[in-house]
């Protein structure tokens, strides 16, 4: 899934949802998906998370108390994806509504509870400020959902089990399909930027070499 999160049991003590870079850049990110378990304290951690998400402020990117600008062209399609949510009984425990007196672009940041793979927000590129909560059961859960979506660019782990770590990396598949070409963050994707030319020299009396 786009920009998908799995955080299992570690959002206490001196964890938070902040840690995660939700929602810092509207223009770039296309939007947050979060698996968390189902036997977590589910109701607990999203108050934190929607506590923790009002110290944004959304305004004019040269206002110095702006942390979040506007969208790019995204503003419609938000809203629908929402709408849709909330259509399939999912809750929004903070914001939703555009907010035209900053300008057309502008939108609340948002955050969906009760998610699930029948809303287009979890299979869809929503291009806007929207954190999209589901709860899973399983690794096998998480791996299925987030491998088969047609779109997306990253996939983030957080968790406190060392084995989780290293069984659930090696299984999503994400910053390929139709988001894009290439695995970024790393060397292997430039790769799909160059051109790799070969140049065979040999046999031949060297007459000049510039400065190399």
């Amino acid at each position: 899934m786009p920009e998908k999160v799995l955080v299992d049991g570690i959002l206490h003590g001196d964890r938070k949802m902040s840690d995660i870079p939700l929602l810092e850049e509207v223009g770039i990110r296309v939007r947050y998906h979060f698996e968390v378990p189902v036997n977590m304290d589910k109701g607990k951690n999203i108050k934190h998370f929607v506590e923790e998400t009002k110290i944004f402020q959304v305004g004019d990117g040269q206002n110095a108390a702006s942390t979040h600008g506007p969208l790019t062209n995204g503003v419609v399609k938000t809203q629908e994806h929402i709408s849709d949510a909330v259509s399939k009984n999912a809750s929004v425990p903070l914001g939703d509504n555009p907010l035209p007196s900053f300008g057309k672009n502008f939108h609340e940041l948002t955050i969906l509870g009760n998610v699930d793979g029948l809303m287009k927000i979890a299979y869809e590129e929503t291009f806007g400020p929207v954190a999209a909560l589901a709860k899973f059961s399983t690794e096998d859960e998480v791996a299925r959902r987030a491998n088969s979506c047609e779109v997306g660019l990253a996939s983030y782990l957080m968790t406190s089990d060392q084995g989780r770590a290293y069984r659930v990396s090696e299984r999503l598949f994400s910053g390929v399909k139709h988001s894009g070409m290439g695995r970024k963050g790393s060397k292997y994707g430039i790769d799909d930027y160059v051109n790799i030319k070969m140049i065979v020299t040999g046999d031949i009396n060297t007459v000049y070499t510039s400065n190399l």
